[in-house]
């Protein structure tokens, strides 16, 4: 019956099949197994790295996947990201160097994850994503090599630490901003730095998530200018701040 689907029939169902069916389609026929990998391997969330030997082992597999989320540290990461071909969205919870990791790495990304330190390869591999248009950057590191004005020139969504934001933010057309802090940062000397390094984006931000410490100490005039292009604000209050106001509820967590 399945060989008599049209293809593009056969694919529109499969988008509506479970894991377990899918699993279970790939042993009908070829063009069934191949319809259903695509829809299987399309999007990885995993904290299990064994994913890894299979994206090494097969890399017909590895080319069908779109996006990659790994929580755990694996020593072939680099050959894993090298098979993902088509690979569009990245997200690596592992902390560290990423010396020679992206090196040999031929997809284009729209979104990238990670808490690594920004080296000499992460640094060139950023400068050659020019559709990447979300940055989701996690390391704590306060020597980041400055990124040239045509490196990312398409950012629209970013999330970094308080003290990255004008080195990714300047001169893109950054939209949407998430800045991060945490209470043990509070007491880190940040320098001069106000919050008029918003105005460094050449597109006005809609939308702002920000600690509230962040914005306390900036002039009012500042924050008149970022407000009337505002069109979503979330002030995110540190524990010892809201705790007198008997506030509970699940803890925030930035990485997706």
């Amino acid at each position: 019956m399945a060989s008599t689907i049209p293809v593009d029939i056969l694919r529109n169902i499969l988008e509506h099949v479970d894991r377990a069916g899918l699993l279970k389609m790939c042993l009908v026929n070829k063009i069934c197994c191949s319809c259903s990998q695509d829809v299987l391997y399309r999007e990885i969330h995993s904290f299990d790295k064994r994913i890894c030997r299979t994206l090494v082992k097969s890399s017909h597999l590895a080319r069908r996947v779109r996006t990659f989320s790994l929580y755990a540290h694996e020593e072939e990461l680099a050959k894993v990201l090298r098979n993902l071909t088509s690979l569009r969205s990245l997200a690596l919870r592992d902390e560290g160097s990423v010396s020679n990791l992206m090196d040999g790495c031929t997809f284009k990304l729209e979104s990238l994850s990670c808490f690594y330190d920004i080296d000499e390869s992460l640094h060139k591999f950023l400068c050659s994503q020019p559709g990447l248009t979300t940055l989701r950057f996690f390391a704590i590191d306060m020597k980041i090599p400055e990124l040239e004005t045509t490196c990312l020139p398409n950012l629209t969504h970013l999330t970094a630490w308080f003290p990255h934001i004008p080195n990714f933010i300047r001169g893109r057309p950054v939209n949407d901003l998430t800045v991060m802090g945490i209470e043990s940062m509070v007491d880190v000397d940040f320098g001069d730095h106000d919050f008029d390094y918003s105005v460094l984006s050449s597109a006005p931000i809609h939308k702002l998530w920000i600690s509230y410490e962040f914005l306390f100490p900036t002039p009012a005039p500042i924050l008149a200018s970022i407000t009337p292009s505002l069109v979503h604000l979330s002030l995110i209050f540190p524990e010892r701040f809201i705790r007198p106001f008997k506030t509970v509820g699940p803890p925030l967590y930035l990485f997706e």
